[in-house]
């Protein structure tokens, strides 16, 4: 009897153990439906909720295909002209100079310079330079902004008709450098860009928020005054002091008269001066090169006493 007793309380124990067992599965399974449940409800977001994050998606590939393949020349100019925010210096760093009034040395120290090859512009050297002298002045704006902005004859000097045509007189056209640039900043002298003067580059800065004014004109004691104020002096001269040779005449588009080049334009910002020499930020010579002084007034009056200031 005690070992019957015995194997019937063992199966007791046994079956509700295996009772024990089945009720933990059975909550098991509830729970892993449970969670099943709640991630097919996770999976079936509707797609209006996701929407956003697939526009934004889209967006960014779409930024990251403009940039490679067609990269905004605003961007280009303001990693090669560095700091917007003005007096900053970027390349070519001349040996160090400093004013001495007793001497009759005067200089404008912390203007930035520009290199124009650097950002494209083989001849904007008026654009360039005007950009050096407004971000001495404080305003933010890049030669991309003025370039914009320059009335241009993108045509610029041309031989019509290209070709010799018997009967034909082949004539030569150009914009006026005194109103719009003749050709384009961008394009080199080879493909007809020549430049322009003053007046266009005033009218630009003008029109991208930064006051300047024309002093064209003025006399040699004048331009070097503002040195002695403090004002860098957007000035035509010629690179490294060369000298101006007459190139072709070109006859006004409109028959309102014509323009006689004058091989050697240049452009750059007259920074400091003493009793034999100018100091020049010339966007393609380098910063703070020096010419002599009576080369340079001889080469500005031949190119019309061009020069223009930033207020």
């Amino acid at each position: 009897m005690e070992i019957s007793y015995k194997i019937v309380v063992s199966y007791e124990v046994m079956e509700i153990d295996m009772k024990r067992v089945k009720e933990k599965s059975n909550k098991d399974k509830k729970k892993v439906a449970g969670k099943t449940k709640k991630m097919k409800k996770d999976i079936e977001t509707p797609w209006y909720a996701i929407f956003p994050l697939l526009v934004i998606n889209i967006a960014l590939i779409l930024v990251l295909v403009i940039n490679v393949f067609h990269p905004l020349s605003i961007k280009k100019t303001e990693i090669k002209e560095g700091n917007l925010s003005g007096n900053s210096n970027t390349s070519k760093e001349g040996t160090p100079i400093k004013s001495d009034p007793a001497r009759g040395k005067y200089y404008i120290s912390g203007v930035p310079y520009i290199d124009q090859n650097e950002i494209g512009y083989p001849t904007g050297c008026e654009a360039v330079s005007a950009t050096m002298a407004a971000r001495y002045a404080g305003y933010v704006v890049t030669t991309a902004t003025i370039v914009e902005n320059t009335k241009t004859d993108v045509k610029g000097k041309r031989l019509e008709p290209e070709t010799p045509q018997e009967g034909v007189e082949q004539i030569w056209y150009g914009g006026n450098p005194f109103e719009v640039f003749v050709g384009h900043p961008s394009k080199k002298p080879s493909e007809g860009s020549y430049g322009c003067y003053a007046n266009p580059i005033v009218k630009a800065l003008l029109a991208t928020g930064v006051p300047a004014t024309d002093i064209s004109g003025c006399s040699v004691e004048d331009l070097f005054s503002y040195i002695g104020q403090g004002k860098p002096v957007v000035v035509w001269c010629v690179k490294n002091a060369g000298d101006i040779t007459e190139g072709i005449t070109w006859q006004y588009e409109d028959g309102s008269g014509s323009y006689t080049e004058l091989v050697g334009e240049h452009c750059a910002v007259l920074v400091g001066y003493d009793g034999e020499f100018v100091y020049l930020n010339d966007p393609s010579a380098g910063k703070d090169v020096s010419q002599p002084k009576d080369k340079f007034i001889t080469n500005w009056q031949k190119l019309h006493s061009q020069a223009l200031i930033i207020n």
